[in-house]
Order: structure tokens, then sequence, then C-alpha cells
């Protein structure tokens, strides 16, 4: 049982690892986004170790738990993983890229209900994790 997924953090010379957990796979993206906010407010865009633990610590609210989460060095992640991973790209010439680990190629914003590039393409409705990435992009 659990509800396990991963962010994936990709440096600016490529390196990767990802931020796991077994409990709050669902929320992945709104935790990945609300991470980037935290890291923007805190002017660590172009600051990748401090980045991944700002967003580290929004994944885990900062619990002194000994289970539940962890950090997987390389692109190696378990099996059993639920839920689709969002990427985070710190790019060379600084910005971020945030798209789905599931292949889809170019950076969108993306949410499970939401697979468009384009934030006003939501049916007249409004994504919150659109809202969200543009406030922090």
């Amino acid at each position: 049982m659990g509800a396990r997924g991963t962010i994936q953090i990709i440096d600016e010379n490529d390196n990767i690892c990802h931020l796991y957990t077994h409990w709050d796979g669902g929320q992945l993206w709104e935790t990945a986004v609300e991470g980037l906010r935290r890291v923007k407010e805190a002017g660590r865009m172009n600051d990748t170790p401090y980045a991944t633990r700002i967003i580290f610590d929004t994944l885990t609210g900062r619990q002194d738990s000994t289970t539940g989460y962890g950090i997987i060095l390389g692109d190696n992640i378990p099996g059993d993983v639920e839920f689709d991973s969002p990427v985070i790209h710190f790019m060379q010439r600084g910005g971020v890229q945030l798209y789905a680990r599931s292949g889809i190629a170019s950076p969108v914003y993306y949410t499970p209900e939401c697979i468009s590039d384009d934030p006003n393409d939501h049916q007249g409705a409004t994504c919150p994790i659109h809202e969200a990435w543009q406030e922090v992009n």
C-alpha cells in the first residue's frame, strides 16, 4: 500500500536525482510547483543544491521521520512507483523547465488533469497549476 512517486531533478550538468515519497504520489505536481515557488521566493533559482533541498522540504513538510521519503541518486527509480514524475530541469543558461517524465518531450504545463502547453486551453476552466507555474516562471 502507499502512493509512491518521485520528483525528478536534473541539474545544469544533467545530473539526475529523484525525491521519493512513499505516501504523497498523488500530489507530486502541486508539490513541484509549490516547491519552485518557494525556490523563486528564496532567490535560489540558479542554485540547484539549495533549490533541491527547498523542494525536498516542500515534499516532506520537514518531518523528523526516518521513513516515508528518500533521495535517489541517478535515474534508477523503484519499480513500484505508481505516479508519473514531474521533472524539474535547471538549465545551463538559467531558467527552469517543468515537464512530465512519461515521454512528453517538450516542456509543458502539466497536471494529471491537463496535458496542454496552453494555460488558456481548459474548456473555460482555470487550471491552478498553470496559474502557479506562471507565477514561478
